[in-house]
């Protein structure tokens, strides 16, 4: 790669993003919609790009909501039927960083659903993930590490992603070296750092607004803010 060199330096420790005020509870914003099933969608903060603890954040991503064996997705999906499947999102540049946890239910299943999250959340800071999910998530990911630089469009999108990011080639062999690495406390300690079960913002949708009270309030996962779809 010639003379292309690390240019990036890390943004300061501790999180970057999405400022939100320390509360007691979970923020719950729903929108009632017509038709017969709820959305859910958490947001929270999560480490940026360039941060020490990106490579552990992103196992912790895949465990949550990023492989079919996830325990949220067998919970929902498989065990309950409530689901056709959970996705987590992690979305980071080099300063900042997002994490997203969608899910799509029947509206009698909301409920059920708002706590079996929340109650993922708890389990991976507490207790942090099992070693078994570590390996299965390690795994997947260093197979998309070798398989984003054999065709041409994701190795131009792997570069890109590096450039923009003031980070050199060699970062990719520091990544897998990390990854191959990678142990239950680390992720738990990241776990620890970053996830908020009772503070990230939550925003749900259901059919009238009646029945999202009564959801959320079953769910025990904090007071409602009802929005209009004009705001």
């Amino acid at each position: 790669y010639g003379d292309w060199k690390t240019t990036a330096q890390a943004p300061a420790k501790g999180p970057q993003a999405l400022d939100i005020p320390d509360e007691s509870s979970t923020r719950v914003f729903a929108l009632p919609v017509r038709g017969r099933t709820s959305k859910i969608l958490l947001i929270d903060r999560a480490p940026s790009r360039l941060s020490e603890d990106y490579l552990p954040f992103s196992v912790l991503v895949r465990i949550l909501g990023q492989m079919f064996t996830s325990n949220l997705n067998m919970t929902l999906r498989e065990e309950h039927g409530t689901s056709y499947g959970v996705s987590a999102e992690y979305d980071a540049d080099s300063q900042h960083g997002e994490l997203f946890l969608m899910t799509q239910v029947s509206a009698s299943n909301l409920s059920f659903a708002l706590r079996a999250i929340v109650d993922e959340l708890v389990r991976l800071r507490e207790e942090g993930p099992t070693e078994q999910e570590i390996e299965a998530a390690r795994a997947t990911m260093l197979a998309e590490l070798s398989q984003s630089l054999e065709m041409v469009r994701s190795a131009s999108g792997t570069l890109a992603t590096l450039f923009s990011t003031g980070q050199s080639p060699d970062e990719l062999e520091r990544q897998h070296a990390e990854i191959s690495a990678m142990r239950q406390g680390r992720v738990r300690d990241v776990a620890r750092q970053w996830l908020r079960p009772t503070k990230a913002p939550i925003a749900v949708t259901g059919e009238d607004r009646w029945m999202l009270q009564q959801a959320v309030q079953q769910a025990r996962v904090g007071g409602v803010t009802f929005l209009s779809p004009a705001d």
